[in-house]
C-alpha cells in the first residue's frame, strides 16, 4: 500500500521533476513526508550503490563471456579490464560536464544505445552462435 502511494505521488505529482533526481524514490518519499521513509537516506544510498556495483560487475562479466566465446580466453580477460576502463573514463567525463550528462541521458542517445545493447548485440551473438554450431555439427 505504501509503495502504491509512493508511485502515485511520483507519477501524478512530481512528473518531469523526477528526471532531474538521482534518487527519485527518496525524493518522492521526502516530499510526501511519509514517516517511515524520512530518515532513511543512508539506507537508500547504500542499497543504490550496492545495486549499482553489482550491475556493473555483472555487465562486465557478461561482456567477457561474449568476448571469450567468440575471440578466446585471453581476449575475454582483457575485455573486463578494457570495459572497466571505458566505463570509468566515460563516467568521469560525464560527471564533469552537464552537456555530456544531457547527451547520455537524453532520448536521442539513450534509446539507440539501449536498443543496440538489449536487442541488436544479443541478436548478432545468437546468429553467430547458430552459424558456429552448424559448422561444428557439419565437421
Amino acid at each position: 500500500l505504501v509503495m502504491t502511494v509512493v508511485f502515485l505521488i511520483m507519477i501524478g505529482v512530481a512528473g518531469d521533476f523526477l528526471k532531474m533526481q538521482i534518487f527519485p524514490l527518496y525524493t518522492v518519499t521526502a516530499m510526501a513526508e511519509l514517516g517511515p521513509f524520512q530518515r532513511l537516506d543512508a539506507v537508500f544510498l547504500g542499497v543504490w550503490l550496492t545495486g549499482l556495483f553489482i550491475k556493473i560487475a555483472m555487465d562486465l562479466y557478461l561482456v567477457s563471456l561474449c568476448v571469450t566465446r567468440f575471440l578466446g580466453e585471453k581476449a575475454g580477460r582483457i575485455s573486463i579490464l578494457a570495459g572497466a576502463a571505458v566505463t570509468g573514463i566515460v563516467a568521469q567525463l560525464a560527471m564533469g560536464s552537464r552537456e555530456l550528462q544531457a547527451l547520455f541521458f537524453g532520448p536521442w542517445l539513450f534509446f539507440p544505445i539501449t536498443l543496440t545493447a538489449a536487442f541488436l548485440i544479443p541478436l548478432f551473438l545468437l546468429l553467430m552462435d547458430k552459424i558456429q554450431s552448424k559448422r561444428r555439427a557439419g565437421k
